[in-house]
């Protein structure tokens, strides 16, 4: 979910109905487990440990924007966590982890124990991992997570292991059913440990897409495994329904958190690829900025290419510049890039017209503010005056952020959406570092004039 609602938020509207799917199918699946709560929670003592996961998460969710990426990270982890205990709550008090029979016992331990804690281990792995691979220095402190990782990881592999082989022993009639199944997530785990244990992984020769395929595999591997063995354990189960009748309804909440947590994994597995993307393009924003700066002798010259690798970097729609008369005090339109996919020549003739003085409008605004301002939707906003026009060209969000030259603002840049966008601190913390920048550039092109007319004098 997190993944399409970034992607999404990011300009890309074709995924509003995906969206939607993804919100309802984790919303069932939530829902499902307070039906199961609210008839066995207080019989496994679940509730209140439940009830404190779904606020962690609407939490999450809601701050999650505002947060830094280590935070955003280690509130995931505590997630996990807490997620794996109540999953373990719930077969302690239900007894079932108690069963009799050897094949059903040791499948539910791995179901319900191993499983869970392996792939929130892998995950872990995968992202610390990950941050090694891209680092030119790998600290201590790394190096002993990433020991200590693969100790846990491959403590969990044999603890499986062993399980499997005695539930097997105890029934073989579902060992051709779930054979392969383990073969490969042994197989693909243990890959994941030797990428994890060799030297490659701090030396810089190790590629992030080749560690990145080995631990999405191991994860895959986890997954299919679960998925191959709890219909195995329902069918145990099922048998024995008779003398255990509860046990179905209890393994169904284990079912069912399983699926909460295995669906929470995927959406941090995808929120780390989204955040990949973001910063790429950023990145690719801010390198465009620089060089433009440095071909141009002119602001003239700059300022499209500026204007042009901000707003197709950024996945923004229109972008203007306005430079600061200090005769008149006011703000003059100076360039503007459009992306070809909209129609917007009256919105920029219009601009072309019109001057702000400090305070008014949203560039008027940054001026007066010398910070950025950030509208969701400018055909809502009373401060913004050209909502009218701005409705006609198709546009919605849209910031400003100012160019300084030391504490003075010496111009304004401008973009717009046709999106409604949400706020995004991190970007007008980037934009306005490169507002600075284009605000040196300036500061060197006046320099460099009134030398020039000096020396002419």
């Amino acid at each position: 979910h997190q993944r399409v609602a970034n992607d999404y938020f990011g300009g890309n509207p074709t995924l509003s109905a995906k969206l939607l799917a993804t919100q309802e199918e984790a919303a069932t699946a939530i829902q499902q487990v307070n039906q199961v709560d609210q008839r066995l929670g207080k019989t496994l003592e679940t509730t209140a440990q439940w009830d404190a996961w779904k606020q962690s998460w609407e939490k999450l969710k809601r701050e999650e924007r505002a947060l830094s990426p280590e935070s955003v990270q280690e509130r995931h982890t505590q997630l996990n966590r807490d997620l794996i205990a109540l999953i373990r709550q719930a077969g302690d008090t239900s007894n079932l982890i108690l069963d009799p029979d050897l094949d059903s016992y040791y499948l539910m331990d791995i179901v319900i124990q191993r499983l869970p804690s392996m792939v929130e281990v892998t995950a872990r792995s995968r992202d610390l991992g990950a941050s090694i691979v891209k680092q030119k220095n790998t600290s201590l402190d790394e190096r002993a997570q990433i020991t200590v990782l693969s100790g846990n990881l491959a403590d969990l592999l044999t603890a499986s292991g062993r399980g499997k082989q005695i539930a097997f022993s105890a029934n073989a009639t579902f060992q051709k059913r779930l054979e392969l199944a383990f073969q490969e997530a042994d197989a693909k785990t243990r890959l994941m440990l030797q990428a994890m244990r060799s030297e490659k992984l701090f030396d810089r020769r190790s590629q992030l897409n080749e560690y990145l395929k080995t631990s999405d595999q191991a994860l895959l591997s986890q997954f299919q495994l679960y998925d191959a063995t709890s219909p195995v354990l329902d069918q145990l189960l099922y048998v024995r329904v008779s003398k255990y009748s509860e046990k179905m309804l209890w393994l169904r909440v284990f079912a069912l958190l399983v699926m909460v947590f295995v669906f929470y994994l995927f959406v941090i597995l995808n929120r780390n690829l989204s955040q990949q993307r973001r910063a790429k393009r950023r990145l690719e924003s801010q390198y465009a900025t620089t060089l433009a700066l440095a071909e141009s002798t002119t602001l003239e010259e700059a300022a499209p290419k500026i204007l042009r690798g901000m707003g197709e970097g950024l996945n923004w729609d229109l972008g203007e510049l306005w430079i600061v008369d200090p005769t008149l005090n006011v703000l003059r339109y100076t360039a503007s890039w459009a992306s070809p996919l909209i129609r917007c020549s009256g919105f920029e003739h219009d601009s072309q017209e019109v001057t702000f003085a400090p305070g008014k409008g949203l560039v008027g605004r940054v001026w007066g503010l010398k910070e950025a301002i950030w509208m969701a939707n400018v055909q809502e906003d009373e401060q913004f005056y050209r909502g009218t026009i701005a409705a006609q060209a198709g546009l919605k969000a849209a910031f400003g952020v100012p160019i300084l030259s030391g504490d003075t603002v010496v111009g304004v840049m401008s973009f717009f959406n046709r999106k409604r966008r949400r706020p995004d601190a991190d970007l007008l913390k980037m934009m306005t570092t490169l507002g600075s920048q284009v605000g040196l550039f300036i500061k060197r092109q006046q320099v460099e004039s009134a030398l020039q007319s000096v020396a002419q004098g």
